[in-house]
């Protein structure tokens, strides 16, 4: 119900919600497994269950938000929500399908995890959803009992700030909850921070994003948005996705 005494903010928050998987188990340890995950899953399906349709889809593999430096929203035009690629590239790969099991500890996840189980089930990848404590997830990680799961991610502005923790091995154990790492890659994160030049360093994140694009560690799926309800008399509200937001420009 509408109040007229009421104003709802809303901006696009840096909150990625993405499907994970063990690059290291069997199957998952296979890219073109994993590009046909992230072309079976209904990410605007994800986005209605898990938030009421209040955020944006996205086709990125890096954990990307929107507003993050260089952000491209769909790496190479590669992936859209395609079955019938998804059960070519399963083909191709010479994967029968398998079982495996989705972790979640949180509402919203779970349902999701319903979503990304049926549509995993048309190409042959029959997924039970497992519920857990959230302080039992990190566990989970650190001892391979997770081969799929489903959380959110807040990342920076800056790349560099979570890049090196989300896919290389100085993230193993911790939030590189996928278990991947690739030298190349590796080399093009050193790159991204040799420059304070934006314009110099955009380039390599973009470059990164499509390289990711074809490793596949991951399917992100959607950025939630941030809102915020306040006096509809006051002025000069601004949201800002990664910092407290600028209270002193707050006026009637």
């Amino acid at each position: 119900v509408e109040n007229p005494a009421l104003k709802l903010w809303e901006k696009d928050s840096q909150m990625v919600w993405h499907l994970g998987m063990d690059n290291t188990q069997q199957w998952f340890n296979n890219k073109l497994v994993r590009q046909a995950v992230n072309f079976a899953v209904d990410r605007d399906a994800c986005l209605q269950v898990g938030y009421e349709g209040l955020g944006k889809v996205v086709w990125n593999c890096a954990t990307f938000a929107p507003t993050v430096m260089g952000a491209i929203e769909n790496p190479l035009g590669m992936y859209s929500y395609d079955p019938e690629k998804a059960k070519e590239l399963m083909k191709e790969a010479g994967c029968p399908g398998f079982e495996t099991e989705i972790i979640v500890f949180r509402d919203e996840a779970e349902r999701m995890a319903i979503v990304a189980q049926a549509n995993l089930a048309e190409i042959g990848i029959q997924a039970k959803i497992t519920r857990i404590e959230n302080a039992v997830f990190a566990s989970y990680i650190a001892d391979h009992r997770a081969p799929m799961f489903i959380t959110s991610w807040g990342c920076y502005e800056d790349p560099d700030l979570f890049l090196g923790r989300r896919f290389t091995e100085a993230g193993f154990g911790g939030v590189n909850r996928v278990w991947y790492s690739n030298p190349e890659l590796d080399l093009m994160i050193a790159q991204g921070r040799e420059n304070f030049e934006e314009e110099k360093r955009i380039p390599v994140y973009e470059k990164i994003q499509e390289f990711l694009a074809e490793e596949a560690p991951e399917a992100d799926l959607f950025v939630s948005k941030t809102l915020a309800l306040s006096n509809n008399r006051l002025k000069g509200v601004e949201l800002n996705a990664e910092r407290a937001g600028n209270y002193y420009k707050l006026h009637y």
